[in-house]
């Protein structure tokens, strides 16, 4: 039995026939379905804050999740500092070091915390970041708001000073000129905080041994000159890190300025430096190729600084679904109304057919024999 092949003006009037609205409602109804399920899938997208106009940051919409901060187990501090050579002002802006050891040395108040012959009562160590952010109140300070100082740490009035990399013990104090530190009352759970540590400077030039003695003495300008240009690359040189004084990874004249000014000012101070007589002669050689920064050693006295946010996906709502799936119904009751209307209404039903036929144009009718005369 043959199946009877049927023209295409013979498909498309069946099409017609059998109502080419609902076809409509049926395409309609399923490219619906494919948007709603899309704008579903699509709300858990991520929506970053970082590389945003201000424009866009006032309009974004970001979800942050964050690691609740732990209980401090001993008084809070919050310190920043500035280094000579880093920083505005003429100074290396993109360090290579973002990350600098900080040791905290907290004296009874009834001491000269000066006298490097006096111990302290207690030793910490933490870290300081170097805070790149132009916004920042800290801009190209090395700063840490979360510093930790333990439970052996007990409530009361310290004189606090603190070293970091190649840099002398530096005493807060009230006034330049004042013998003795300011005395800063840590207490349990509160945060010690005071405009004085916010804008504390280091003075350079401890470069020997590698934790500091507090003296600048031949040894320090010994080893400077050691790992001066080419000499960083040595065996005489102890660190290559060590003489890069604006971390640049070049040991050159602009690390020997930073050095004498410094030395400069602690004789302002009274206290004794090396006479330098000539300079290193060396020639400069970058160093940046196999510079390595140190690994931080884990140390249960370290001061744990507060967790960076990260971004979190946003999570789908419920209210996004639900939307999807209201719209989607109400397109559904208005293709059963149209239905309706099509086939009890021939006035809506002709004024469709007469679009769709617009649409389409008129079909041209069937060949049929003409009759023969008789």
């Amino acid at each position: 039995m043959k199946v009877k092949r049927r023209s295409k003006r013979e498909l498309v009037k069946k099409f017609k026939d059998y109502g080419f609205h609902i076809w409509a409602i049926v395409v309609l109804a399923n490219v619906l379905l494919a948007y709603s399920l899309s704008f579903y899938f699509q709300a858990a997208k991520n929506t970053y804050f970082f590389g945003t106009t201000t424009e866009e940051k006032k309009t974004a919409v970001f979800y942050i999740e964050t690691t609740p901060t732990p209980t401090p187990l001993g008084p809070i501090m919050n310190i920043a500092f500035s280094v000579p050579g880093i920083g505005s002002g003429g100074g290396n802006l993109k360090p290579l070091h973002k990350t600098r050891d900080v040791t905290f040395f907290l004296y009874a108040t009834g001491v000269n915390a000066s006298n490097f012959n006096v111990k302290p009562l207690y030793v910490l160590k933490s870290k300081a970041r170097f805070d790149d952010n132009v916004d920042s109140p800290t801009y190209t300070l090395y700063m840490n708001p979360y510093i930790d100082l333990g439970s052996a740490v007990k409530d009361g009035d310290y004189q606090v000073s603190f070293r970091t990399n190649q840099s002398f013990r530096t005493l807060i104090k009230d006034k330049p000129t004042d013998v003795q530190g300011k005395f800063l009352s840590i207490q349990r759970g509160f945060k010690t905080q005071s405009e004085t540590i916010k804008k504390e400077k280091v003075i350079l030039g401890d470069l020997t041994p590698l934790e500091g003695d507090n003296i600048a003495g031949l040894d320090d300008y010994r080893v400077f000159a050691l790992c001066y240009g080419e000499g960083s690359k040595t065996s005489d040189c102890p660190s290559p890190n060590i003489a890069d004084l604006n971390d640049d990874g070049v040991v050159d004249s602009l690390d020997y300025n930073i050095l004498v000014i410094n030395y400069k000012q602690l004789a302002s101070m009274g206290i004794p430096v090396p006479t330098i007589y000539i300079a290193p002669t060396r020639s400069k050689v970058s160093r940046t190729s196999y510079l390595k920064s140190p690994t931080p050693k884990k140390n249960n006295d370290e001061a744990k600084p507060s967790p960076t946010p990260t971004i979190a996906p946003e999570k789908p709502s419920v209210a996004s679904l639900a939307g999807g799936i209201i719209f989607f119904l109400l397109v559904i009751v208005a293709g059963v109304v149209g239905f309706v209307l099509f086939k009890a209404n021939p006035k809506f039903r002709s004024l469709i057919k007469g679009v769709l036929s617009s649409k389409i144009g008129p079909a041209s009718p069937s060949a049929t024999p003409s009759a023969q005369a008789p």
